[in-house]
């Protein structure tokens, strides 16, 4: 292939990264934009086997493509499968897992479930967006696709509607109150961001203004932001001193009301928080912990234990089903959210700790091996010294989560290794309008 080279190809699959493919010969070309089943002119813009190019015009369209609904779409770095229908995302999604896992993991496709898919717009409940300047003018937002430059957004239809308000409230403010813009390049500047949250089954907000060092007057940024957001309880700021893209720093500092909102996940009360490690998606999570169930297929007298429990909802769920759930939470305070939860809604066989996950699954196979263990990789993987509790521990059923394909096909690999075979995995998808997916993985201990 060389570069500048023009090419009539048809497009056959997509990539984990929501290109579509096109196979000429041994080459294969990867080209965002496209759709399966579509024929389009494009530009080869870099050569290799795996080579990649970008979409002139198209031939033959795809039935199930639409008009985005963001003026963004296309610039954006957040979508890329906007103008594809939610039903053929999904079955994109569920052939993306059997080839993924069949190549990466030696999967047999039949095992793979079809894709299940909740709410398609205004689902985020979560907003992470940057500043920038440019001409002297106030920049903020995502960045573009394949770039360090922050596009301007002043919509974004996936995002819950006070989290749309926080993007003109928090820029207005900004702007008023002349405070300087974070430049990551020279490492200059206060203001990095914007982390927001709203809660579904309330409605109440929270807005937390990222910066390198501590607002000057934080009682102005206040006055500033109060009355512009609707629903809004309660505004923080988190100071990130170092040289980095994290919009979350090591100190949080309560500016004005709350620093949590109530939402209800899966039908159980829960308590959010920025720093809140869960997929931004409640209203999808329903989808995902019915799978766990199902994934964990608890008796009455069953006990589980999740040995990552980011959110306690999968504990309570678990609780509810069989005898008792243990549940490993990170730190104190979601330790004390955890129990909260548990009280709030009438869960008395629940227990919640901040023990080393191994070190509580070894304590309480000295008395009961549990009947189900649930474990959710985040990062590269998940913990090696995990996967060996679990089978040391001879525990009979595993529930895997996993949020990318590649660390889903490494860890299920290394749960092979260690005894344990899947025999379910159900694709769930909790971004739409996305390549990603999340996978809840149903596994058993070989005899």
């Amino acid at each position: 292939m060389r570069l500048g080279e023009r090419l009539t190809v048809r497009f056959t699959g997509v990539t984990p990264d929501g290109a579509a493919i096109a196979r000429l010969g041994a080459v294969h070309v990867a080209v965002p934009f496209g759709v399966p089943g579509e024929e389009a002119l494009i530009e080869i813009t870099k050569g290799g086997r795996r080579a990649e190019g970008r979409l002139l015009a198209l031939l033959r369209k795809s039935p199930d493509v639409a008009p985005a609904r963001c003026r963004h779409f296309g610039r954006c770095g957040g979508c890329q499968w906007q103008h594809v229908a939610p039903e053929l995302q999904r079955r994109l999604k569920t052939r993306l897992v059997k080839d993924y896992l069949k190549e990466h993991a030696d999967l047999q496709r039949d095992v793979v479930a079809d894709t299940l898919g909740a709410e398609a717009w205004a689902y985020r409940n979560t907003l992470r967006v940057v500043f920038a300047e440019r001409g002297g003018e106030i920049v903020l937002g995502y960045r573009a696709a394949g770039s360090s430059r922050v596009l301007d957004i002043v919509e974004c239809p996936v995002q819950h509607g006070a989290n749309e308000a926080m993007l003109q409230a928090v820029r207005d403010a900004v702007s008023d109150l002349g405070l300087p813009i974070y430049d990551h390049e020279r490492g200059t500047g206060l203001v990095r961001g914007v982390l927001g949250m709203t809660s579904f089954a309330t409605g109440h907000a929270l807005l937390t203004v990222s910066s390198r060092g501590p607002l000057p007057d934080p009682t102005a940024v206040v006055h500033a932001l109060i009355d512009r957001v609707p629903g809004l309880a309660g505004i923080l700021n988190t100071v990130q001193p170092a040289r980095s893209l994290d919009l979350q720093g090591p100190r949080w500092h309560l500016l004005w009301g709350r620093d949590h909102v109530e939402d209800e996940i899966a039908g159980l009360r829960v308590r959010l928080r920025p720093m809140t490690a869960m997929p931004a998606n409640p209203r999808g999570m329903t989808l995902l912990i019915d799978a766990v169930r199902r994934a964990a297929d608890l008796r009455s007298g069953d006990v589980a234990v999740d040995l990552t429990a980011d959110t306690p909802a999968v504990t309570l769920a678990l609780a509810q089903v069989g005898e008792g759930a243990t549940g490993v939470v990170r730190g104190r305070r979601d330790v004390d959210d955890a129990w909260y939860a548990a009280r709030v809604n009438g869960v008395a066989n629940a227990l919640f700790t901040t023990r080393d996950a191994p070190g509580v699954l070894a304590s309480l196979a000295e008395r009961r091996v549990p009947d189900v263990v649930v474990a959710t990789a985040s990062g590269p993987g998940l913990d090696s010294a995990i996967v060996a509790a679990v089978a040391l521990a001879r525990v009979p059923r595993v529930v895997y989560l996993a949020r990318s394909l590649a660390t889903c096909a490494r860890d299920l690999v290394s749960w092979r290794h260690a005894g344990y075979d899947p025999v379910l995995v159900q694709p769930v998808d909790l971004l739409p309008h996305t390549s990603h997916v999340h996978v809840v993985a149903a596994l058993r201990r070989m005899n």
